[in-house]
């Protein structure tokens, strides 16, 4: 939230982040932990990779979006590899869930939400104009009509 809100005065270069890097760097030789340098610099390296074009990749993130049933279905999937295999080691884990729940993405996006958002553009083809104006005209006749409640005395 602090990025978006200062996104005017932060720019993600190189310079920047070599800085940071170096900084990290001196400290750990010394064996100093300075927690704030190593958050910003985990943060403004999440900053610098989001801006990067990858090529042939950023053209398949621009017409593919699993990012929210990764999100959705990510966590339950790798309490169930967990609790199946009953292995704690995190890169088993990763690994086995991602293959999991990467073709649920997939089908996820291409069988619901692609779906689902081309209908945003009825709005654009006045199919929305027209039911709101079906609902202006007939509106009052699908209300229901008051009921007076009669209560024991």
């Amino acid at each position: 939230v602090a990025a978006w809100y200062w996104r005017k005065y932060i720019f993600a270069n190189v310079s920047a982040l070599i800085a940071l890097g170096l900084i990290a760097t001196v400290l750990a030789s010394f064996n100093v932990y300075f927690a704030p340098v190593y958050i910003i610099l985990t943060g403004y390296l999440a900053l610098y990779l989001g801006t990067l074009d990858f090529g042939a990749a950023k053209r398949f993130a621009d017409r593919q979006d699993y990012s929210y049933a990764i999100y959705i279905v990510g966590y339950p999937m790798q309490q169930t590899v967990f609790a199946i295999t009953g292995i704690v080691d995190p890169w088993f884990n990763f690994i086995v869930s991602l293959a999991l729940v990467a073709p649920l993405a997939m089908l996820s996006w291409n069988l619901i939400e692609k779906p689902v958002l081309r209908l945003k553009t009825l709005r654009n083809l006045g199919v929305y104009n027209r039911f709101c104006d079906f609902i202006d005209r007939y509106g009052h006749l699908m209300r229901p009509t008051e009921v007076q409640q009669s209560y024991p005395a």
